[in-house]
C-alpha cells in the first residue's frame, strides 16, 4: 500500500529522457540557492537543450 503513495511521483518522471539522479541534484540545487537558478544554467550543466 506504501507504494501508491509514491506512485504519482514517478509517474511525473517515466517519460523524461533525462536521469531521475539528474531531476534529483537540479531539484536539490533549486531548493539550496536563495533565487533559483536560471534553466540555461541547468541545460548547461546537465548537457541537455533548452526547449521554449
Amino acid at each position: 500500500m506504501a507504494l501508491r503513495i509514491y506512485d504519482p511521483f514517478f509517474k511525473l518522471f517515466s517519460r523524461s529522457q533525462t536521469p531521475l539522479i539528474s531531476w534529483f541534484y537540479i531539484i536539490f540545487r533549486w531548493i539550496n540557492t536563495k533565487h533559483g537558478i536560471p534553466s540555461t544554467d541547468v541545460a548547461k550543466e546537465l548537457g541537455v537543450t533548452l526547449k521554449i
